[in-house]
């Protein structure tokens, strides 16, 4: 939850905040095998509700839109 704090806190900086912070994310969890490709339509949803829950109207259907078009086959 502590990585979706600071996401939130640096939504208006995407190029230089936002994209060290998910680089640095990936980098810590790159080795993680537990994740299944089936169960990513409900990472997604999770994450999205999070995402609500943490930025409330910050969150545009737009964004929703577009989050689950990246994880959508």
């Amino acid at each position: 939850m502590q990585a979706v704090g600071a996401a939130v806190d640096n939504i208006d900086d995407l190029k230089n905040s936002m994209a060290l912070l998910l680089f640095g994310l990936g980098q810590q969890n790159v080795h993680y095998q537990g994740f299944k490709t089936e169960n990513f339509d409900i990472f997604v949803a999770a994450i999205l509700e999070v995402l609500q829950h943490e930025m409330g109207r910050k969150l545009t259907d737009s964004m929703k839109k577009h989050g689950g078009v990246c994880c959508n086959s």
